[in-house]
């Protein structure tokens, strides 16, 4: 075995994931988790390189390596600093692969089944959060909850359902589960998920509109954090919340210089999903000139990352922007992706939210097969004259349709026409 020992014989069941770095000690309720001799096995060397941030393609080679290799194979703390690291890098098909080796083919160790389930579990729920399946979160999560583990990891796992809860926009049993399960009398004592709790805890009350309190609450765990010596603070979803609390708190300044700082980071990590989360942050909060284009190479980082929830919100304030510059039809097609992918994951109120706040332009936009011909044809680079010939119609009548094409579609002219059509927002014909 690698290190496991001393950790199992501490009831230790690692929060990782996000939470903080992977070897600290979730059973221990009291005092400073001890360091890992760096470079003491694979899995060590991987999860170092994951919390200084500075190189993903080592991190995920000593991962591999520590998967593929004796001893770290074999030892199921060690499996675990690997799938943490890999979720931390984007590498989710692996970790979904490989997280059922924690219980069916490790050599068990002092690690009980239950402490190895747990680590699973969480592995799991990691990827169904990362990749959208707000659904499978939610139940593993809930599986994980009611499982034999630990206080902390119990409350690390409440932490996680909250925030999955609140990306379906079911903030009212958020709001419930953070009273029911302790969270909020757990956020005030030490213990090694604390930064998780508050982080939580802010999220709701941001979600609520108490901006200001839930800005003290994110900066409170960004403290904590950096007190556990996580350098890589792109991979955390604490900094991108504290810029948009600040910003929700009227602290415009403070907001930018902390999403340009968690941009800076992101480069240097270089994970699409984390750097897609940091550049659309700083894009919403600086709202400057070049906010929408920051906004659509956001977008096109959070879809190789195949980060759909985030996407919603990515597409809801690129429509913002676009309806206010009067481009309808891209505005609709943002909205459309968003209200579709909401749907997708099963994050029914946000798409319920989209609606009441877009109203008719979440409507599928639907062209008669005659306006859709002539439409095609425009598309195509027809001149009006060319596609009366085509389709035996007058020219008056097809200055007609495309008038009625225009102004269903929300365009101005052909350009417009070729945007709308090209995204596929009138596809379908009545």
């Amino acid at each position: 075995m690698c290190t496991s020992e001393v950790e199992a014989r501490l009831d230790v069941v690692t929060p990782g994931l996000t939470a903080s770095v992977p070897w600290l000690m979730a059973g221990q309720d009291t005092g400073p988790a001890p360091a890992v001799p760096a470079g003491l096995c694979a899995s060590a060397k991987s999860a170092r390189e994951m919390t200084r941030g500075k190189d993903v393609g080592l991190a995920v080679a000593w991962a591999e390596e520590a998967l593929d290799e004796a001893p770290c194979r074999h030892d199921p703390l060690c499996v675990w600093r690997a799938l943490v690291t890999l979720v931390s890098a984007g590498e989710l098909v692996t970790v979904d692969e490989q997280c059922a080796r924690l219980v069916e083919d490790v050599e068990p160790g002092p690690f009980t089944r239950a402490q190895r389930r747990s680590m699973m579990l969480r592995a799991r729920a990691r990827v169904a959060r990362h990749t959208g399946d707000l659904p499978g979160a939610r139940r593993i999560l809930g599986e994980l909850i009611e499982s034999d583990v630990s206080q902390n990891v119990r409350l690390l796992g409440v932490s996680w359902l909250v925030d999955v809860l609140l990306e379906e926009g079911a903030i009212d049993e958020a709001v419930d589960l953070m009273a029911e399960s302790g969270l909020e009398r757990a956020a005030q004592q030490w213990l090694m998920c604390r930064p998780m709790l508050l982080s939580a805890r802010a999220a709701v009350r941001l979600a609520t509109g108490d901006a200001d309190t839930g800005f003290q609450d994110f900066l409170q765990a960004e403290r904590l954090f950096e007190g556990q010596r996580m350098s890589n603070r792109a991979m955390l979803l604490c900094p991108t919340q504290i810029s948009l609390a600040a910003k929700a708190a009227r602290r415009d300044e403070l907001a930018a210089r902390i999403a340009g700082q968690v941009l800076l980071r992101a480069r240097g990590w270089g994970e699409p999903r984390v750097l897609g989360m940091a550049l659309s942050t700083l894009a919403t909060v600086e709202d400057g000139p070049d906010a929408c284009a920051q906004l659509t190479e956001a977008a096109e980082l959070l879809e190789v990352g195949g980060a759909r929830s985030e996407l919603i919100t990515v597409n809801q304030e690129l429509a913002r922007r676009l309806a206010a510059r009067d481009d309808v039809a891209g505005a609709r097609w943002r909205i459309g992706r968003a209200v579709g992918i909401a749907k997708e994951i099963g994050a029914h109120g946000r798409a319920q939210n989209l609606r009441a706040e877009f109203g008719g332009m979440t409507d599928s936009v639907r062209l008669t097969k005659q306006e859709s011909r002539v439409a095609s044809l425009a598309r195509g680079g027809h001149s009006n004259e060319q596609i009366a010939g085509k389709l035996g119609l007058s020219l008056r009548g097809i200055e007609f349709h495309l008038s009625n094409v225009y102004r269903k579609l929300g365009v101005r002219g052909r350009r417009g026409l070729r945007d709308a059509l090209g995204e596929e927002v009138a596809g379908r014909q009545m």
